[in-house]
Formats: structure tokens, C-alpha cells, sequence
């Protein structure tokens, strides 16, 4: 005989009983819950999902590897949560139609690097628009010093990478250079 999981008032024959306890049950759950945690759908025309780094954003973190190895300064090791937190933004400049290191929140790369639990020792970001391929917004960081200077810093040890399609611009790129606390 199976072990007994409700009383025996609670059987076949108190049907609207069991339902309620039920309900109840899933109510208390509910309400029990940390905190929602609000699902984002990103507009029909924007390429990518998740924070998987697509064949472009790894082309461009081998393009900025390959930089630095010329100057003789140590490679990037990917880093998936740079590269959702910079996914992050681009996609947030797409759906709010702006082009800028602050969101019209007043929200900054320190605060979206810090919110998403980064603890950091530098940090460094670029970000660029219009570019269809790795190789241009490569080039055009390249001919920008403080884009340049981000690349080829060696304060930084991962990299994360964050490339989205759609809006004005049709292509944005974010690009986080950091040095995890350690």
C-alpha cells in the first residue's frame, strides 16, 4: 500500500476541498517568491537572444586580441557576464533609441557593470554604431585614442562583447574591458 499523502477527508469524495488546498498551496508559493523577475522579449528586429557570444562578437574579441598581441600586451579572456551586461546595452540603446555610455535613465557603464555583480579593479568601455562587421568597428575604435586606449591598456584582463541589430543605426556594438578584483 502507498504511503497516505492527505488525510482521508481529503480523498476522491472532497473534490472542491482538494482543489482549494491546492490553490491555497500555489498562492502561498506566490507569495513566497523572492522576487519576480520580469521577462524581456527584444523586438522582431533585433539578431540575437543570449548572451552566447555570436561569430561576430568572437571575430571582434580575436581582432582586439590580435591588436594587443602586436604591442606585445597580454589577450582578453572572454567573459560571459562582461558580454550580457555590453549585450545589455546595445540592445538598450536599440529599444530607447539613444547613443550614448548613459541610458536616458541616467544609468552609466559604472552602475551596469556594478548591478550586474562585476567586482572590479578598472573597467573601460566603447561602444559604436552603424558598423556591419567586426573588422570596421575595429578600424574606426582604432582611429578614436580613447577607444584605442581601451584596447590596448593593459589594466585589462577580460573582455566582453555585445553586438545587436536594429534601430537607427541598424548595427550597435558595445565593447567591456575590465580586471575583475581578485
Amino acid at each position: 500500500m502507498p504511503p497516505r499523502l492527505f488525510p482521508k477527508y481529503l480523498n476522491q469524495n472532497h473534490p472542491k476541498m482538494l482543489t482549494g488546498l491546492i490553490l491555497l498551496l500555489l498562492a502561498g508559493l506566490i507569495s513566497c517568491a523572492r522576487e519576480a523577475v520580469p521577462v524581456i522579449k527584444a523586438p522582431a528586429g533585433e539578431r540575437k537572444e543570449s548572451s552566447a557570444p555570436s561569430g561576430y562578437e568572437r571575430q571582434l574579441a580575436r581582432l582586439v586580441n590580435e591588436e594587443r598581441d602586436r604591442r606585445r600586451l597580454s589577450t582578453l579572456a572572454f567573459s560571459p557576464l562582461l558580454a550580457r551586461v555590453a549585450e545589455n546595452h546595445s540592445r538598450d540603446m536599440v529599444r530607447q533609441r539613444f547613443f550614448s555610455h548613459t541610458n536616458p535613465e541616467g544609468l552609466g557603464t559604472e552602475e551596469r557593470i556594478n548591478r550586474a555583480g562585476y567586482l572590479w579593479r578598472a573597467y573601460g568601455e566603447n561602444i559604436g554604431c552603424g558598423q556591419d562587421a567586426p573588422e570596421k568597428i575595429m578600424a574606426a575604435w582604432m582611429k578614436s585614442s580613447s577607444h584605442r586606449g581601451n584596447i590596448l591598456s593593459p589594466s585589462y584582463s577580460e573582455i566582453g562583447i555585445g553586438f545587436v541589430t536594429g534601430g537607427e543605426c541598424r548595427y550597435y556594438w558595445t565593447g567591456l574591458f575590465a580586471r575583475p578584483l581578485k
